[in-house]
């Protein structure tokens, strides 16, 4: 990469993937992507999966971060796909609630 354009993956170091499209650059009629994963161990384990017990997963994650009573996470079916939401809508909220959620989240993810 150029020295120069180094500030594009500034902080790269913390994300799990990274996805690059590069037919958008190249203005070509195909699409392109490049996934990029610090552990695609997981990314297999996740694709092995069938609808169902990603369902069961979603649904058993949810009932564990209501528990804690630190955040309130709900939930919809799409497509017959159990579906987390996190509402982010009140005037009330600000940043640090954004992140505490998220840190929640992220704490909880590999705990079910």
């Amino acid at each position: 990469m150029i020295p120069e354009m180094k500030w594009i993956t500034k902080g790269r170091e913390s994300a799990d993937s990274i996805v690059i499209n590069p037919h958008k650059w190249m203005f070509t009629p195909l699409d392109l992507s490049i996934y990029f994963t610090k552990k695609p161990e997981i990314l297999k384990q996740v694709f092995s999966l069938v609808s169902e017990e990603l369902n069961n997963l979603n649904e058993k994650f949810l009932d564990k971060i209501n528990a804690s009573g630190k955040i309130f996470l709900s939930h919809t079916k799409l497509n017959g796909k159990f579906v987390i939401r996190l509402t982010i809508g009140s005037i009330r909220h600000e940043r640090r609630h954004i992140e505490e959620a998220w840190k929640i989240i992220k704490a909880n993810r590999t705990q079910i």
